[in-house]
């Protein structure tokens, strides 16, 4: 696996590779870097060129901007995937990731082939999720959180921090009618006990966008 950057709109995009042949994108949850997927990357690379990458506001890619979104977050991603010559790519999305596939699968079907979305709803929005709890700040996280977090993010307190500001542009909201023209294959997976985003979303997805499956649903459906 090699460490590279590549650099987008002025700043720096950090993501790891593996692996030949067709790519595969691995895009992390909210806190977590493309080291989460490290005990997957050894089989998927045995198939596909893999691509961990750091989002935005994560790991090595840096600190979250001001005008952080979740629309900008995704033109980052796309601009990636212009900026490697890649196309029709397949990829992986876990939470913050899979909002951000659901974003570039809605707004730009061509760049997307088959997804694989997780922990995601086609409507979701931060502030309003979080208004009513208290702001968190590094100084109170669980002592075993704060090693993660210092672990995986090399800025500091500063980088941290931002990932827990309450007045983030952490939403999510697609139409029935943009999810019914998505043109990649997508497999859905949601937790019936997520207490994030739920399974409502994930059902009307599943009901809206043509190819898309359930883990349960037809399990020879799908192949990424």
């Amino acid at each position: 696996m090699t460490s590279e950057f590549i650099n987008i709109n002025g700043s720096k995009m950090h993501f790891r590779v593996a692996g030949k042949g067709d790519p595969l994108l691995l895009l992390h949850g909210w806190t977590q870097t493309g080291a989460f997927w490290e005990p997957y990357v050894n089989q998927l690379s045995q198939k596909f060129r893999v691509y961990s990458l750091d989002l935005p506001g994560h790991g090595r890619t840096g600190i979250l901007p001001p005008d952080f979104s979740l629309r900008r977050a995704s033109q980052a991603v796309e601009q990636l995937i212009l900026q490697l010559g890649l196309s029709r790519v397949r990829a992986i999305g876990l939470s913050y990731g899979g909002l951000l596939l659901l974003e570039i699968a809605a707004r730009n079907p061509p760049f997307l082939q088959a997804i694989v979305v997780i922990a995601t709803s086609d409507k979701f929005d931060g502030k309003e999720r979080w208004k009513e709890q208290p702001a968190i700040h590094f100084e109170n996280l669980d002592k075993g959180f704060q090693d993660y977090l210092k672990k995986n993010h090399p800025f500091g307190h500063e980088q941290i921090n931002a990932l827990f500001r309450k007045d983030l542009d952490y939403a999510l909201s697609i139409s029935p009618a943009k999810l019914q023209k998505i043109q990649c294959r997508m497999l859905i997976i949601n937790g019936d006990r997520d207490d994030v985003v739920g399974i409502e979303g994930a059902t009307r997805i599943f009901k809206h966008v043509p190819a898309s499956s359930l883990p349960d649903a037809d399990k020879s459906r799908f192949r990424l």
